[in-house]
């Protein structure tokens, strides 16, 4: 997004993006600011921007980090309570063509991972197939699908394979193989931290993939508390079927980096 003269040069004045979404059939980048809330669609070839506001009884909670666009021109959101565990956080559905926003039946359930820092209900990582049939997403203890001609959602699963007596708090970023049939996440706190989590879609289960502790401290130069700062980013692949997530830290103390991880000998497997 270029600066907007209108506007002072920014497109949402005392608020930042979390995150953009494209929608090529309408020639749209569809952004989603914080901490109100708003949708931004801003037209790529008229360089016009058109600002819709969030939802005013849900100003003062946090958004979701995640929105998802469906090809029929469908925006789904959410907003979440902090430190308190909510009663199943609503979402939100915005349509293009009537310019409404509306309340969906659906609503995200609290997952009770456990952490001091839990933000309840909130979305954080989406995937998705080159059709954009199905859109996934991800809270931190559960992954969800879309059906974008139907506007339904469902509860697949939780993020841990159901043998594994860990504590999952934080998952920032999913990604999809290459061929379209497994999705990955790395929790980055917890007593699964650090370890890679393998989907497989027709099957609806988890399994563990990969330790990726050892292959952090060689890429990256870590030493604890290091290791417990966070992985994120959504459906960054290349031509030959490795994922990229990229790692960052807070305490300056080194380590920030681009992961890559190849999937395709775990794929193998099984």
């Amino acid at each position: 997004m270029s600066a907007h003269p209108s506007r002072g040069g920014v497109f949402a004045a005392h608020q930042g993006i979390l995150q953009l979404w494209p929608y090529p059939s309408k020639n749209l980048l569809v952004g989603w600011t914080a901490p109100r809330g708003d949708l931004i669609l801003y037209d790529v070839l008229t360089g016009t921007t058109q600002v819709k506001p969030g939802v005013p009884g849900e100003f003062g909670k946090e958004c979701g980090r995640e929105i998802l666009v469906t090809p029929k021109g469908e925006i789904f959101h959410n907003y979440s309570t902090l430190k308190t565990p909510p009663k199943n956080e609503r979402i939100y559905k915005y349509d293009m063509e009537s310019g409404e926003t509306v309340a969906t039946a659906y609503k995200t359930p609290y997952y009770g991972g456990g952490c001091k820092d839990d933000m309840w209900g909130l979305w954080n990582g989406v995937t998705q197939p080159r059709d954009g049939a199905k859109i996934y997403f991800a809270t931190y203890g559960y992954l969800y699908v879309l059906d974008s001609q139907a506007g339904t959602i469902r509860t697949l699963t939780g993020m841990l394979p159901p043998e594994e007596d860990r504590r999952i708090c934080r998952v920032w970023g999913l990604s999809m193989s290459r061929d379209e049939k497994k999705i990955y996440w790395i929790p980055t706190s917890g007593s699964a931290a650090w370890r890679l989590y393998e989907y497989d879609i027709a099957s609806n289960k988890v399994h563990f993939a990969q330790d990726l502790g050892n292959m952090i401290d060689r890429q990256h130069t870590l030493r604890p508390p290091a290791r417990l700062s966070e992985v994120s980013g959504d459906d960054v692949r290349d031509s030959e079927g490795r994922i990229y997530f990229v790692r960052h830290t807070y305490d300056g103390t080194g380590g920030s980096g681009l992961l890559q991880i190849d999937v395709s000998g775990i794929q193998s497997k099984r």
